[in-house]
């Protein structure tokens, strides 16, 4: 991507933000901005950058970078944790980030340089003043974490450089173009710089979940009305992508065709998974629901919960829908309803794309197994009491949806009918093994590019036979 298409993106991003919401887009992720609120420039603490997402053709070496930092992390029991990094392909039960301990920039001189180029005005204070770290628990790309300690407050941004081979599977350029329409929709921190291989971005403070947390009552309901947000405030059908046909169905195909095919077994392997997609965009194509601005990777590592527990309960406790009998409710035309959705934020957009939104919620109900493929741990939508549990939270996510639609002035919103409830489970039905198709093609190119010690093979293998034990369940039922 040139500067000049990055530079357009930016502005189709930011045009359509009024001036008022520039100023509070700008001021809610906790930089000051410039007395001009028509402007996305913002005023980075005392050091007085005047910063516009810059373009550099800086090159981060990842290698040397790597060599530098002991891998020994701290313990993870006060992780400080990002905004937009990347920890989908973290293969351990915790998916929680840790601070290594402290860095010196002489160590990170590449990485110093880089900042100063996007901040100018560092130049002015001594190394000693800013501190660099590495964030660990994500083991797809290296995130710095860089603190100017001479700024008061003191501001940190995060550095973060793509790992090794991830562009065969991830579209770099409509990443850039994803996090630039979030942003215009408050829903992702600042961008600083682009650079060759990696992004600077504002840091946010909060604690990723752990997958054990996503049924929790509190957090399902924040996660479902955030994912609402998502799907209601972007518009999908105004992205610019890259290519003009960027969406699911395009995605498993550009992951196949990057399959080895030199062996007679992968040979085997790359046409049963072209005639698996091909099967699922003929039967189930159409019944996932309409097409939404996707995250696609919902796992308990890609959610961040960054309100204190205590104001969370409070706020709980005075909008909670917990409780109420959800058939109740679809009986009602209206219900005193606010989403929660401020509690959490989700974090890297790597692999968000137009998409069903029945695969996004399926996904994300899948991701409830952990990397470790506790199955137990994924409502069963073939059972009354896990049937129950995907009602209580397709309930959230329609009544957030309505309160997003009427754009958020309303006490009441309209409630979610019984009809409408039971006709978002039968697309989550249709789409419930999908995600174990889409993943079990990603670990196998995993398998080949990744420099990771882990076995992507059998993980591979098992998302594929969650996909099948599902196809065997939908043929017979269908």
């Amino acid at each position: 991507m040139t500067v000049q298409q990055a530079q357009k993106y930016t502005n189709l991003a930011t045009e359509k933000l009024l001036p008022k919401q520039k100023f509070e887009m700008v001021s809610h992720i906790g930089v000051i901005p410039t007395s001009d609120p028509t402007s996305l420039e913002v005023t980075l603490g005392a050091t007085n950058d005047t910063v516009y997402p810059k373009y550099l053709d800086t090159e981060l070496d990842l290698k040397s970078l790597s060599d530098l930092i002991d891998t020994t992390p701290e313990s993870s029991s006060s992780s400080s944790l990002s905004s937009s990094s990347t920890y989908s392909t973290t293969p351990d039960s915790s998916s929680v980030l840790t601070e290594e301990s402290n860095a010196s920039t002489g160590k990170f001189t590449q990485v110093y340089d880089l900042l100063l180029q996007t901040f100018p005005s560092w130049s002015s204070i001594t190394r000693e003043q800013i501190e660099i770290k590495q964030l660990t628990g994500g083991i797809t790309n290296m995130l710095l974490k860089a603190t100017n300690y001479a700024s008061e407050p003191a501001f940190s941004v995060l550095v973060r450089t793509y790992g090794h081979g991830t562009s065969t599977i991830i579209n770099r350029e409509n990443e850039l173009i994803t996090h630039l329409n979030l942003l215009s929709h408050g829903l992702a921190p600042s961008l600083y710089a682009k650079f060759s291989n990696g992004l600077i971005y504002h840091y946010t403070p909060g604690r990723t979940l752990h997958y054990s947390e996503l049924s929790d009552k509190i957090l399902s309901k924040a996660i479902a009305g955030r994912l609402a947000m998502w799907h209601n405030f972007v518009n999908v059908s105004e992205v610019q992508f890259e290519e003009a046909d960027f969406n699911f169905w395009t995605v498993l195909h550009k992951w196949i065709t990057a399959l080895p095919a030199t062996t007679p077994s992968q040979i085997e392997w790359k046409t049963r998974l072209q005639n698996e997609v091909k099967w699922a965009k003929n039967n189930i194509g159409d019944k996932g629901g309409k097409s939404v601005f996707a995250h696609c990777d919902l796992l308990a590592g890609n959610i961040l919960d960054i309100t204190p527990s205590c104001t969370r309960d409070e706020k709980e406790n005075k909008y909670s829908l917990d409780g109420q009998d959800t058939e109740e409710m679809a009986t009602q035309k209206t219900v005193s309803y606010k989403p929660t959705a401020e509690h959490v934020s989700f974090i890297d957009y790597e692999y968000t794309t137009p998409s069903p939104r029945a695969f996004d919620i399926a996904n994300h109900f899948m991701e409830w197994q952990g990397f470790d493929c506790k199955k137990e741990l994924i409502p069963d939508i073939d059972s009354a009491d896990g049937v129950a549990v995907i009602r209580t939270w397709v309930s959230h996510y329609l009544a957030a949806s309505k309160y997003y639609e009427q754009n958020s002035e309303a006490k009441d919103s309209i409630a979610p009918s019984r009809t409408e409830i039971d006709q978002m489970i039968d697309e989550l039905r249709a789409w419930w093994g999908m995600p174990g198709l889409y993943w079990g093609i990603w670990a196998f190119i995993q398998a080949q590019i990744s420099e990771i010690d882990f076995d992507y093979a059998s993980y591979a293998e098992e998302r594929l036979e969650e996909y099948w034990t599902w196809k065997a369940q939908w043929v017979l039922n269908n």
